[in-house]
């Protein structure tokens, strides 16, 4: 679940020291249960493997925050509002949610029902949808 794997990382962060952690991306890996979530805090965006079966979480690199991590943490609309969009415009599973360097959330979902993805923008601001750009 999207939602549990964002709460579970920003308490992985907290636990180094950072209660003030924001998530920034999250990549749905090779099984429904295992993502990689980014979680920006004090300037430095964590990358967090989570396991939603057993809620286990590892930190897996730390890298200096970029102009996106900044801008995503920065945005009206927070990841989970996009996704929360995203899913109200297009029933189905979230696969990868990131910011994209155009300033906009750019979400990837599999419809129910479909084996292909659908790439759609969520617009920071007002949270509108739309079909992504090729």
């Amino acid at each position: 679940d999207a939602a549990l794997a964002r709460s579970i990382a920003v308490k992985q962060v907290a636990a180094e020291g950072h209660d003030d952690g924001v998530v920034v991306a999250q990549d749905l890996e090779e099984s429904n249960d295992r993502w990689e979530v980014d979680v920006l805090a004090a300037n430095k965006c964590y990358e967090v493997q989570v396991n939603t079966a057993d809620s286990s979480a590892k930190i897996d690199e730390i890298e200096d925050a970029d102009n996106e991590d900044r801008a995503a943490a920065k945005a009206a609309i927070t990841i989970a509002a996009a996704i929360d969009a995203a899913v109200a415009h297009t029933a189905g599973i979230i696969e990868n949610v990131d910011w994209d360097d155009d300033g906009h959330w750019q979400v990837e979902i599999r419809p129910d029902g479909s084996s292909d993805e659908a790439e759609l923008t969520v617009d920071p601001k007002s949270g509108s949808v739309s079909q992504a750009d090729d």
